[in-house]
């Protein structure tokens, strides 16, 4: 059977801290900081406001469940792979992949460029994974990969 994947790169070491954050107004929504409109349910994480428990969900057996609210503004990261002087390509790599597996298992919303290619922040699984896939199918070259 012909079959293809796709392998992320290996998540790195928590070396350096993402980048600051950036607010603006956009599409996506900071799930952490709104408090406006529900936007849905999401895993629970540690540190997670026990007022944010959706206990309901939690006593219907669906498990530790978080609720998502919405807001006007967002905050996002830019991950860099150009601001990530002084490592290797492989480095960087594995800097952004952990970069990126962190900001989703926190909700945060969250963009990545790359020398060729520039995905606007946004938030989900899809996204997620799109940003990890490009990661993963990089090419250095062209003097851009450090």
């Amino acid at each position: 059977m012909p079959l293809s994947c796709i392998v992320y790169p290996r998540i790195g070491q928590r070396l350096r801290e993402p980048p600051p954050y950036e607010t603006d107004v956009g599409s996506a929504q900071d799930s952490l900081r709104g408090e406006e409109d529900f936007a849905g349910l999401r895993s629970f994480h540690a540190g997670d406001a026990p007022s944010r428990i959706a206990w309901k969900a939690y006593a219907r057996g669906q498990g530790l469940l978080v609720k998502q609210y919405g807001g006007t503004s967002v905050t996002t990261h830019w991950f860099d792979f150009s601001a990530l002087e002084g490592l290797e390509t492989e480095a960087r790599l594995e800097l952004l992949c952990r970069w990126v597996v962190d900001a989703h298992a926190a909700g945060r919303a969250y963009g990545l460029k790359l020398p060729a290619t520039r995905l606007a922040p946004n938030l989900g699984a899809r996204h997620r994974h799109a940003c990890l896939a490009e990661l993963a199918l990089f090419v250095p070259g062209n003097g851009h990969d450090g």
